[in-house]
């Protein structure tokens, strides 16, 4: 019967250290879930967080090394100590980018009216949505024929 003992103790141990399902939530400082993160480990195994931030990575093992990244947040890396869900906040990358203007002005003079027209387009980009450029364009029109 002691042998029985120690058999089952030597596979609850290879049990304990095999490969395993690690689950979590990857948030920004507002506690809001980011979508498409990529989590990967140091052995190869690799994932996406989905549209409310959840993630379940496949075959891995206590102390192996996860990655998470995404273009807009910093990236940030720990080593696995357990099994249990984790939530991991990632912090946005700021930058400012100074805005874009484009101005172009055009005179028309005619023998009723003569007006001078300015447009201003301003271009601005978020660090949280680069890939989104918005245009603000401000017109002004002055002349004695208005």
């Amino acid at each position: 019967m002691n042998k029985l003992a120690i058999l089952l103790a030597f596979f609850a141990g290879l049990l304990s250290v095999s490969a395993q399902t690690l689950t979590g939530t990857i948030t920004d400082n507002n506690n809001s879930g980011i979508i498409n993160a990529h989590i990967t480990t140091n052995a190869g195994a690799h994932t996406h967080s989905s549209k409310d931030g959840k993630f379940a990575i496949e075959n891995v093992k206590l102390n192996d090394t996860l990655l998470i990244t995404h273009i807009s947040y910093m990236s940030q890396s720990f080593i696995i100590s357990s099994f249990n869900p984790i939530t991991i906040a990632l912090s946005e990358i700021s930058f400012e980018l100074a805005a874009v203007e484009v101005k172009h002005s055009v005179k028309a003079i005619n023998s009723i009216t003569e007006i001078d027209v300015a447009v201003t387009i301003k271009l601005q980009c978020s660090a949280a949505w680069p890939q989104f450029i918005v245009a603000y364009v401000d017109s002004t029109a002055s002349g004695s024929g208005l």
